[in-house]
């Protein structure tokens, strides 16, 4: 120790400093790689807690709100039909939406997953399937004769998204521009409840129909209806005409149309189907019990007729007597007859069946021998009904002049014989009595009810 006193002296010394240097040392950096370790830590977990809330906005219009097809006061929806609207919105979100079409201005209620709820006040007119971000929507409603549906409809059209968190709808409406804007306006049908006619009538005369119907409607005037009456109860409600003939249409009425119809010639006597039917001047068709109501056009019979200038005896050659104290047989008489029924009837038989014939000498005419048996003369008048004994006349109708229905003629031929002592009309006034005279025939025709014409005189 003495020889190293320096050592000796500071040796204990130093250990211990050494020591307490190390220790710090080894503080120092175990504190800051702990640190170190916790920081990184702490940032870690900072990274995966952290959020951020973005805030769910309604969708925007992109494309306002239209009627499809226009429904104002000039062209209004038929009751019963479809009214449309369409719109175009996007949403931020890209989140579908739905076009909801209400009565009310009140905002409608978004709904989770659901479709919206028209606000306070409001009617759904009509609201689309839940529509894709930037796709057009399409509402639609199905019109009606009853409520809510009135003459004139106020619209107005909202968009809205259906998220599960806070739905929200455009705090904006839309009802549209122009004719396609609101209100969209509903055309109720007319109502019938009389339909009839005046007949029975002959062809060539007027038949008049008459309706019972009138219209409530009256934006922006009043309605007026037309009557259309058809052969049969077939109506086309595309184009308002009569499926099968037409007979008769009215012009519009406020009230109550009438119709009338010039029976045609030939029209066989019977009755016909006549079909009332009764539509707006919007062409929307009637309701009521006498739409399509049949009221029988009854077609009477007409009374035949014949022309003397149709009446030919013996082709317009003489009557000569060739036998001697008997008949002289063959002479020939041809008329034609006319009737407007057509000369076949209903049941295609013939209209035409009889007739009253008469053949006389001139000055002792047709009011005189009018063919009944107690004018009947063998001197001097010959008419059709005595016996075939005694004048044996016999008169056909043709097989070949009646082509139908729409014919309205018969041709008759006749044939007849003459007594010996038939005045004769030949010669001169110095040779014959009668000679300033001839030989004339009268006709008239009988139809199968017994109608008989005039009697004429060829």
């Amino acid at each position: 120790m003495k020889e190293l006193p320096q050592y000796i002296n500071t040796a204990g010394k130093i250990t211990v400093l050494t020591a307490i240097l190390g220790v710090a040392i080894f503080t120092a950096v175990f504190s800051l790689n702990f640190g170190a370790q916790e920081l990184r830590h702490v940032e870690a977990q900072g990274r995966a807690t952290t959020s951020v809330t973005i805030l769910n906005t309604p969708p925007q219009w992109t494309i306002d709100a239209q009627e499809s097809t226009p429904s104002s006061t000039s062209t209004p929806t038929n009751s019963g039909q479809v009214i449309t609207w369409r719109a175009t919105a996007t949403d931020s979100n890209a989140e579908s939406y739905y076009l909801i079409i209400c009565s009310a201005s009140t905002t409608p209620t978004a709904n989770s997953s659901a479709v919206p709820t028209c606000g306070a006040g409001g009617k759904r007119w009509g609201v689309s399937s839940f529509t894709t971000s930037g796709v057009q929507a399409t509402a639609a409603t199905t019109t009606t004769e009853v409520l809510p549906f009135i003459e004139q409809n106020p619209w107005v059209a909202w968009v809205c998204d259906a998220v599960a968190t806070n739905p929200r709808c455009n705090s904006t409406f839309k009802a549209g521009t122009g004719s396609t804007s609101s209100p969209f306006n509903v055309n109720k049908r007319p109502v019938f409840t009389m339909f009839r006619d005046n007949s029975p009538t002959l062809p060539g005369v007027t038949v008049t129909f008459f309706a019972t119907s009138s219209d409530s409607d009256i934006v922006p005037v009043a309605d007026t209806v037309r009557l259309k009456v058809c052969s049969t109860n077939s109506f086309n409600t595309t184009t308002d005409t009569c499926t099968a003939t037409t007979l008769a249409t009215s012009s519009f009425a406020a009230s109550n149309p009438t119709a009338t119809y010039v029976v045609p010639i030939p029209t066989q006597d019977q009755n016909y189907g006549a079909y009332g039917f009764i539509y707006d001047n919007h062409g929307h068709e009637a309701i009521g019990g006498s739409q399509g109501t049949n009221s029988v056009l009854t077609v009477a019979n007409a009374t035949p007729s014949v022309s003397a200038a149709q009446i030919t005896l013996n082709n317009g050659t003489n009557l000569t007597l060739a036998v001697e104290a008997g008949q002289t047989t063959g002479y020939t008489l041809q008329y034609v007859a006319t009737d407007n029924n057509s000369c076949q009837n209903a049941s295609a038989g013939s209209e035409l069946t009889r007739n009253i014939v008469s053949v006389y000498r001139s000055a002792v005419g047709s009011s005189t021998c009018n063919g009944t048996a107690g004018a009947y003369n063998a001197n001097n008048c010959y008419g059709s009904r005595i016996a075939t004994s005694t004048w044996n006349l016999s008169c056909t109708a043709s097989s070949t002049s009646c082509t139908g229905a729409t014919d309205t003629t018969q041709v008759w031929n006749c044939t007849f014989p003459l007594w010996y002592i038939a005045d004769p009309t030949d010669g001169t006034a110095t040779s014959t009595q009668y000679s300033a005279q001839n030989w004339r025939a009268a006709v008239s025709a009988i139809d199968d009810n017994s109608a008989t014409s005039s009697f004429v005189q060829s």
